[in-house]
């Protein structure tokens, strides 16, 4: 019995459909291998960074409870891939604490020489990098980067400007409040929780009177703003 004739050209479109078939399961194939390593390298970096975090954690929590830990107790070498990890943590550790913790937590962090890390991170483009660069100087209460941090607060980026503010406040808030203040007024961006809180770290006795000042002497919108926070001032004491 005669077959039906095959069309001219049969044989290469049987080759050209056999080989687009095997180079799309190939590429199935690779997309499953590199899927499976993609995810084992996920979960080694996080069971890293977990390593990393509790480590430090540990650390930290033994000398915010002695001052003769946070001097002489013995720091671990870490990589440079743990950095960052280090110095979340360590800042995580230093808002979690007041009075004599806080000083020793400082005295930990110059030990391990995070005031170096954050200066190099906050001139790295990543904008997670400055904010923990900015608010590690703030907790360390470094002055060494003040220029630096002046020029943040001037910043277009909302967080990179209020971080800075905050650092500010943290290293010198006697210093730092006239500028703070400058700024609250003008910074329509910051949110007022984030303000809120600034001006507390500022404390009453630094805010009460420029703020006042800001309410009564700025244009009708700005001074209705700025009354959100009269609540921070203390008015009995203000001079009209």
């Amino acid at each position: 019995m005669s077959g039906f004739p095959l069309p001219p050209g049969s044989d290469l479109t049987v080759a050209i459909a056999a080989w687009s078939t095997l180079a799309a399961a190939s590429m199935a194939v690779v997309l499953f291998v590199y899927t499976l390593a993609l995810r084992r390298r996920t979960i080694v970096s996080v069971a890293r960074r977990r390593a990393v975090v509790a480590r430090w954690r540990e650390i930290f929590a033994a000398a915010t409870l002695s001052a003769t830990e946070a001097r002489a107790c013995r720091l671990p070498r870490y990589a440079r891939n743990e950095r960052t990890d280090l110095l979340e943590e360590w800042n995580r550790a230093r808002e979690a604490v007041q009075g004599d913790a806080v000083a020793n937590l400082i005295v930990i962090g110059e030990r391990l020489g995070l005031n170096e890390l954050a200066a190099v991170l906050i001139s790295r483009h990543k904008l997670s990098n400055r904010l923990v660069g900015i608010q590690t100087l703030g907790h360390l209460r470094d002055r060494s980067e003040w220029p630096e941090l002046l020029a943040f607060i001037d910043h277009a980026n909302t967080a990179l400007s209020v971080t800075a503010a905050r650092a500010l406040v943290d290293i010198d808030a006697q210093e730092a409040a006239p500028l703070v203040m400058e700024h609250v007024v003008a910074r329509v961006d910051w949110p007022p929780a984030t303000v809120s809180r600034l001006l507390e770290a500022i404390g009453t006795d630094l805010v009460t009177q420029p703020l006042c000042n800001a309410i009564l002497t700025s244009d009708v919108q700005t001074a209705v703003r700025l009354l959100k926070y009269a609540g921070l001032a203390r008015t009995e004491t203000i001079d009209l």
